[in-house]
């Protein structure tokens, strides 16, 4: 199983994070842009529609008296000057819709559809008088780029590239930390335990630049601390031992004789010879003891 680094483990939230901006930001962006146009689109709508009675009726005269047909033309220049119309005009048995219209339909009531390129927006609406049919009123008209020139989408887009900015910038921060600066504390710290464990004394742990390490930093030094005590009793112990060892012989022999000496009462010549005997003892196991004392003094001072 591949070992994963802080590097690529920090490398990969970072990325996702920025990710997640750039979809959050395109989301955002798609979302306001679509409510925005479908809103105009709408508005589109309505004024077309809503005009459309007044203006039919406005005509119905000039389609009853052959004489004002003529006048009719001048109606549409007129609605379509007033309205910002893209094309306005009467649709007949005999006149077919623009191209770019040909999807929209004529009915006996009001129909709206989209251009081709879906930068307009048209109607038809039915003339009708009673059982009589003039046709149909069209009129089409463009939808504006309202986006163009909008604040709050270029507020947007401008927090969007913000946040985007940031995430690459502290992308660049981290990987910076988790590159140089991580692994060379950690080069430190290892650098002063090699030295604490060779025996140099007068080593220093390091001061490191993040909190967390110069914590666990402390930490390898207390533990340290407590197995260099535990190792020092456990020498201290062996050694005790071991002298104790060595000097129960020698005391055992002094015991031995000054009891066979205890037991011979008066001056006598087995009495003397008991008490040189005591004496050769004294004289060879004494020093044998000073000198496992003398040792032992050496282990606790150490």
């Amino acid at each position: 199983m591949k070992e994963v680094t802080l590097k690529s483990a920090l490398n990969q939230i970072m990325l996702i994070t920025t990710l997640l901006v750039v979809i959050l930001a395109l989301g955002a962006l798609f979302t306001y842009s679509e409510i925005k146009q479908s809103l105009e689109e709408k508005s589109v709508q309505e004024t077309l529609l809503k005009t459309a009675d007044q203006q039919i009726q406005a005509m119905i005269p000039s389609f009853l008296v052959p004489e004002q047909r003529v006048g009719i033309s001048v109606l549409l220049e007129r609605y379509k000057d007033i309205e910002g119309l893209e094309r306005v005009e009467i649709i007949d048995d005999g006149r077919a819709l623009p191209v770019e219209f040909k999807n929209c339909k004529t009915g006996t009531v009001a129909h709206i559809c989209v251009s081709s390129d879906q930068a307009q927006i048209g109607v038809t609406i039915p003339i009708q008088v009673g059982e009589r049919n003039f046709g149909h009123l069209f009129k089409s008209k463009k939808v504006q780029n309202v986006l163009a020139h909008d604040h709050t989408l270029q507020m947007i887009e401008a927090a969007a590239a913000t946040l985007l900015l940031f995430s690459i910038f502290l992308f660049v921060f981290l990987s910076r930390i988790t590159s140089k600066q991580v692994p060379a504390d950690l080069n430190d710290l290892v650098v002063w335990l090699e030295a604490v464990l060779d025996g140099r004394t007068n080593a220093r742990a390091p001061q490191l630049k993040f909190q967390e390490l110069n914590q666990l930093g402390g930490k390898i030094g207390e533990l340290l601390d407590r197995h260099e005590k535990s190792r020092d009793r456990a020498m201290i112990g062996l050694l005790t031992s071991g002298v104790m060892h060595d000097i129960r012989t020698p005391l055992h022999s002094l015991v031995t004789a000054q009891i066979l000496v205890s037991e011979q009462s008066g001056p006598s010549e087995k009495r003397i010879k008991l008490l040189e005997n005591l004496f050769r003892v004294c004289s060879n196991k004494l020093p044998v003891i000073g000198d496992r004392k003398t040792r032992l003094n050496s282990s606790h001072r150490l």
